[in-house]
């Protein structure tokens, strides 16, 4: 008897969702929605770049 073939969705691992943390909240807000509505686990990174740096004046004033 032959091998039975499955579809690779089936054997593939349930999927891991990464977002990028922001003050906004709407990464949160999306994580909260996909576990909710589509049980699909998600990452949030706590160590965004926008959460930690402030924002860099992009003047391009000098000094004299």
């Amino acid at each position: 008897m032959s091998a039975i073939m499955y579809a690779p969705e089936l054997l593939a691992p349930p999927p891991i969702i990464w977002l990028p943390n922001d003050t906004a909240g709407v990464a949160k807000t999306e994580a909260i929605d996909l576990r909710k509505y589509h049980d699909i686990h998600v990452a949030l990174d706590v160590h965004a770049r926008d959460v930690i740096l402030p924002k860099r004046s992009t003047s391009t004033r000098t000094h004299a």
